[in-house]
């Protein structure tokens, strides 16, 4: 557990009249002990060089250096010298001593080849009598399954059962009494249910994970890119129900043939059941193709290795193999103090603390969720329009026009407005990149295509070509969409057929856009 009083600004801002006298350089020297780039003096009598208190397990307190170090480019400047902390001993907690203080590393290295894969219907660990036996993986849209073995020989296995839904796990048809009356031989014994397969779903990432290891008295971080949760798959038995329809329909097929004239009646009777169908097969026709696209790509077959495998081993010791390299400062101190510690509202009551000039809001003109018309009237147009779309979602031209575009043209509107919103079915639709990050942002892109090739959109469809969790897809759909029974998610905003007839390039260009980035993530998937 680590501790520390932040001091400086943190403290002054209380009630010391010094505060005004505090530089930007001063203060960070303070507050962090680092140096930036863009200091006037790197002597070396200037770096600074406070000591870390360990608090040991007898009460003594002694003084070491922590050196900070990473292989990826951050805020702060390394110049070669130990970065160093200051620990206020006295803020310790007798009854939880601080013992020791550790450096930390962190590397991308293995970014994209870490995994975390949750089994949350699963009650016990994985033992090395019960593990996966196989593995598959789709690198593009970052599907996983996993094969367990079921041990047949157990008392609680049910063999008939076992036999049945064993047929749902190969592309054999199920014989019926007329394919085994043809037959000389009876059918050989049929597959057996022998695993059980788990198949990946995406979690949305609301936070930065990362894996970590304490070892040598340091700590390593390795960031993760992909969290999956794992749940048995059941489509055994979709394919079990597919296959026995099948046969249903053979052994009718061969009862009709058996009586004259009731063949061709039943023909007449499945074209006009099919005509009927029609309407709505053609409606899904593109959502289907697209399904098709995204499930073409090959499975890549995995090897899984017990834990105490030497190739288990090695992989595990690149997460605590981090090289040291110099921090590169990428900013202004000015800059980072503004990003660290924007100046809020509250701020401003006394002005002898600090000025605007001396230190800007780094966050005052800039939209953000759940702000009112008040305090959007001093934002510069683009951050109105944000500010409205990432709350609304969806919404008409003329309705957005009419609430902020006062002492603007349409023309310098539209600029504005094709920067944060796409045009789909004639209504703006906040884009996704105001809104999500990662696999998220990529799916949204997806669903916004679905929404301009089609008035009505299945969440299933969504679902199954995205790999998002099935509450994450509703919840998407439901900020710019309302389900209508039978029929699916429908825009909740009607089109704005005015803002369409004056502006038809503007239709054409925004559907150009919609569809080449849905695309582009469909060309990601295959």
């Amino acid at each position: 557990m680590y501790r520390g009083d932040r001091k400086g600004l943190a403290v002054s801002a209380i009630g010391d009249d010094q505060y005004h006298d505090v530089g930007t350089d001063k203060y960070l020297l303070e507050e962090t002990g680092l140096k930036f780039e863009d200091d006037e003096s790197n002597s070396p009598d200037e770096q600074l060089s406070n000591q870390v208190h360990i608090k040991n397990e007898d009460g003594f307190d002694t003084a070491a250096h922590t050196e900070f170090s990473s292989s990826v480019k951050g805020l702060y400047s390394h110049n070669n010298a130990a970065n160093t902390i200051e620990i206020d001993v006295s803020d310790d907690d007798p009854d939880d001593p601080i013992i020791q203080v550790m450096p930390v590393y962190m590397s991308n290295e293995l970014t994209e080849s870490l995994y975390l894969m949750q089994f949350p219907t699963r009650p016990i660990p994985f033992t090395r009598d019960v593990q996966p036996t196989a593995g598959r993986i789709k690198y593009n849209t970052n599907r996983v399954q996993l094969d367990i073995a079921l041990d047949k020989e157990s008392a609680h296995y049910d063999w008939n059962t076992g036999e049945r839904f064993g047929q749902g796990l190969d592309n054999k048809p199920i014989a019926t009494a007329y394919d085994l009356a043809n037959r000389d031989d009876r059918q050989d014994s049929g597959t057996m249910l022998d695993h059980i397969k788990m198949d990946s779903k995406m979690v949305p990432l609301n936070a930065q994970y990362m894996v970590g290891v304490v070892q040598d008295g340091a700590i390593h971080l390795k960031p993760l890119s992909t969290v999956l949760q794992l749940r048995q798959s059941l489509d055994y038995i979709d394919k079990l129900h597919d296959k026995e329809k099948s046969a249903n329909q053979r052994v009718l097929y061969e009862e009709r043939k058996e009586i004259s004239g009731v063949e061709e009646e039943a023909k007449v009777v499945q074209m006009m059941a099919r005509t009927l169908e029609d309407k709505d097969a053609a409606r899904r026709a593109s959502l289907a193709e697209i399904q098709r696209n995204l499930d073409n790509e090959a499975w890549t077959t995995l090897s899984i290795y017990d834990v105490e495998h030497e190739d288990s081993l090695y992989y595990r010791g690149l997460l605590s193999e981090t090289k040291e390299q110099p921090i590169e400062f990428v900013s202004t101190s000015q800059t980072y103090l503004n990003t660290i510690s924007p100046l809020l509202a509250s701020d401003f009551k006394n002005d002898v603390l600090l000025s605007r000039q001396q230190r800007p809001d780094a966050k005052k003109n800039l939209a953000r969720p759940g702000m009112s018309a008040r305090e959007m009237e001093h934002l510069p147009l683009l951050e109105k329009i944000k500010a409205l779309l990432i709350n609304a979602h969806v919404i008409q031209f003329s309705s957005l026009y009419q609430m902020i575009g006062k002492n603007t043209t349409e023309q310098d509107f539209i600029l504005a407005l094709e920067q944060v919103a796409v045009l789909i079915r004639g209504v703006w639709v906040v884009k996704s990149e105001l809104l999500y990050i990662g696999r998220p942002y990529d799916a949204r892109r997806f669903m916004l295509m679905l929404f301009a090739d089609n008035e009505y959109v299945l969440r299933k469809v969504f679902v199954d070509a995205t790999h998002l969790m099935p509450n994450m897809a509703k919840g998407m759909l439901n900020e710019i969409a309302d389900l209508d029974a039978g029929l699916g998610w429908r825009l909740k905003v009607k089109s704005d057929d005015n803002f369409v007839a004056r502006y038809p390039d503007i239709v054409v260009r925004q559907m150009d856009i919609v569809r080449s980035e849905g695309q582009k993530y469909s060309l990601i998937l295959q």
